[in-house]
């Protein structure tokens, strides 16, 4: 156990089921840190997996008898006074009663003593313990002929189902498809399109037929032949015919 002086400085032992850490100053001071316990009303269940409280429906009775049993007897009825279920002639010892599957509705546990003295304490050290679903609903051994515990069993759909599908349905469908399918098919396609097949087939094109045809062929043929016809037939026929005369 951990020493505190204020609720700050218990640490949450990171189990929901077990409730709030908090410091138990009842002691004096410095007190001692320790759980608040089952953090779930009467009639509920603790799902540790889900961090959530559940409608329960299973009720366990432990029973250890004192050493006369056969004055020993339990049931369990419902608000109309029928009897749901019963348990009697149980032998020396401890017993485990469970009843699953209770149906809506309120409850009346009662234990039963024939001689009128209880399980506990005068002949043996009896007890008896009621829960619903690990919430401890009476617990004692210590009565004359009878005891009764009232409890509440809670419809399932009404403890917890109920508030999740009216939030997931209505805030994840809206927001999600309406945003998504209406953004990204305007810009994706009209972007892309446009800018790729306009710029490279208008250049590429244009550039080299034009220019390399106009400019090589025209200089080749026009300057070859002009020079080579014109200054060798006029030279050397006019300077060979005319030496003979001056001897």
């Amino acid at each position: 156990l951990h020493t505190c002086d204020s609720n700050d400085e218990c640490l949450d032992d990171g189990v929901y089921c077990n409730g709030v850490e908090m410091c138990d100053t009842n002691g004096g001071i410095p007190g001692v840190c320790v759980s608040s316990g089952n953090p779930c009303q009467s009639g509920l269940k603790c799902v540790e997996s889900t961090q959530s409280c559940t409608s329960c429906n299973e009720v366990e009775i432990q029973l250890k008898t004192d050493n006369y049993t056969g004055e020993t007897s339990w049931d369990i009825k419902d608000s109309a006074g029928a009897t749901i279920c019963s348990g009697s002639g149980y032998s020396i010892g401890s017993h485990v009663e469970t009843i699953p599957n209770l149906q809506e509705g309120t409850y009346t546990f009662n234990i039963y003593d024939s001689w009128g003295d209880g399980i506990c304490c005068l002949y043996g050290e009896g007890l008896y313990k009621v829960t619903l679903c690990g919430n401890t609903l009476k617990q004692g051994g210590t009565f004359q002929r009878s005891e009764s515990t009232q409890f509440t069993i809670h419809s399932s759909p009404t403890s917890v189902p109920t508030a999740s599908p009216i939030i997931q349905s209505t805030n994840s469908p809206t927001s999600q498809p309406t945003a998504s399918p209406t953004n990204q098919p305007a810009k994706t396609p009209t972007t892309q399109p446009t800018i790729v097949p306009t710029n490279q087939p208008t250049k590429t094109p244009t550039s080299f037929p034009t220019g390399r045809p106009t400019t090589a062929p025209t200089p080749q043929p026009t300057n070859a032949p002009t020079s080579q016809p014109t200054h060798s037939p006029t030279t050397q026929p006019t300077a060979a015919p005319t030496a003979p005369t001056l001897k």
